[in-house]
């Protein structure tokens, strides 16, 4: 069996700082710190033994850490947090912290031993690696924007979308033909997301996507994601009876998926779509396409879903 004085020798040379709060008497103050835990906080022992240890953390910042030290303490359970500490300078640096209760002979909590890591540079590391993950994150975005398509479906973004819509708004105006939209939205899809997850509900958007996408057999017909779940087909110069055709085509497509959806229409996943068409040389913008499509799909939406609603 080793020698107590080699337990002690450990404890003096650890490059750890460690700290042990006496649990019998009020507040808990230290009575004893190792040279590392004064090297890391600037705090030598005499200042540092009799003081509760949470002379080191601000009182103007308010960390949640705190509160699951406390909780620890009261349950009597050990406990590592990433908390921030502030040397005698001032300097603030990165402590994790973890705390562990010894009991005496008789199980009565005597003592919290704290073990203190320096984490500074490994914190600034991963905030430096998270900014540049977000700074990707935002080019690849602006590449998208800028490529013009939805990167999960793969079908045209919302702004391909826009300058689609004013380029056909514009040939319509000049040659006195109907510009056509169909704004699909996902029936209950919240609820799919929460059941299934989020991907399944990616994945499940991809082959409504590409579905869709498949509905696209005239020159003109153009399907893009507007956003979350909703997507729009647009087209130039459709009949009434064309229009109401494909509705029902784009319904009836989604539901022959067979994608299952316990709070979905019938068990499945279904789509809402709104109907909308404008003569631009006699009335009528982009606006207000999108405008009474988006009233036709919400019209869907009341009377049941996995419908089609025509605002002529």
């Amino acid at each position: 069996m080793l020698d107590i004085s080699v337990y002690k020798e450990a404890v003096m040379q650890s490059s750890s700082g460690i700290a042990i709060a006496d649990m019998k008497t009020d507040d808990f103050p230290l009575v004893f710190v190792n040279p590392a835990f004064e090297r890391m906080t600037g705090y030598p022992a005499s200042e540092a033994i009799g003081r509760n240890c949470r002379y080191l953390q601000h009182p103007e910042f308010n960390q949640p850490e705190r509160t699951l030290l406390r909780q620890a303490i009261q349950l009597k359970q050990a406990c590592t947090v990433r908390i921030k500490n502030f040397r005698k300078s001032g300097e603030m640096f990165w402590n994790q912290l973890q705390i562990s209760p010894v009991f005496d002979s008789r199980h009565v909590l005597a003592y919290y031993i704290g073990v203190q890591t320096d984490i500074s540079a490994q914190v600034r590391l991963e905030q430096l690696l998270l900014e540049e993950k977000h700074r990707l994150e935002a080019v690849n975005a602006e590449l998208e924007v800028r490529a013009g398509r939805d990167s999960l479906t793969n079908l045209h973004n919302r702004r391909a979308l826009d300058e689609k819509l004013e380029a056909y708004v514009a040939t319509a105006k000049n040659s006195g033909i109907s510009v056509n939209m169909f704004f699909i939205d996902v029936d209950f899809f919240k609820k799919y997301n929460d059941t299934y997850g989020h991907q399944a509900g990616d994945q499940a958007l991809r082959l409504v996507a590409d579905a869709l996408q498949q509905l696209c057999q005239r020159p003109a017909d153009f399907v893009a994601r507007y956003g979350g779940e909703e997507m729009a087909f647009v087209s130039l110069g459709m009949s009434s009876s064309e229009i109401q055709n494909l509705a029902g085509s784009l319904c009836q497509k989604i539901r022959s998926l067979n994608i299952p959806h316990v709070h979905g229409v019938n068990g499945n996943l279904t789509i809402s779509v709104g109907c909308a068409s404008i003569f631009p040389a006699e009335s009528g913008d982009q606006e207000t396409l999108v405008t009474k499509s988006d009233q036709a799909v919400y019209r869907a939406k009341e009377a049941g879903r996995n419908r089609w609603f025509y605002s002529e």
